[in-house]
């Protein structure tokens, strides 16, 4: 009975993990859709997210689906993108 339990939780697991990756995991199957790096260094669309933010995450899916060139910065990981002034026109999430 505790193998049953534990292998549905697991599963759930899974999905949950899956799901909250998904866009990395659609880039790495997908990887002609994708923009290079060299078009996102020159950029205008800066974008300032997280890992967990699902505005980010529907962000980023539609700018790839659309081929619009973003430059990305993770505002947890990264000290320097956090201290940057946010302009007036940007888009809190």
């Amino acid at each position: 009975m505790l193998q049953g339990v534990l292998k549905k939780f697991l599963l759930i697991l899974l999905v949950v993990v899956t799901y909250q990756h998904w866009g990395k995991i659609e880039r790495l199957f997908n990887p002609s859709a994708m923009v290079s790096e060299e078009t996102r260094e020159h950029a205008r669309v800066v974008l300032y997210a997280t890992d967990w933010c699902g505005y980010c995450k529907a962000t980023r899916r539609f700018l790839d689906q659309k081929g619009i060139p973003f430059r990305e910065f993770d505002i947890e990981k990264d000290a320097a993108a956090r201290a940057r002034p946010t302009p007036p026109w940007a888009v809190p999430c």
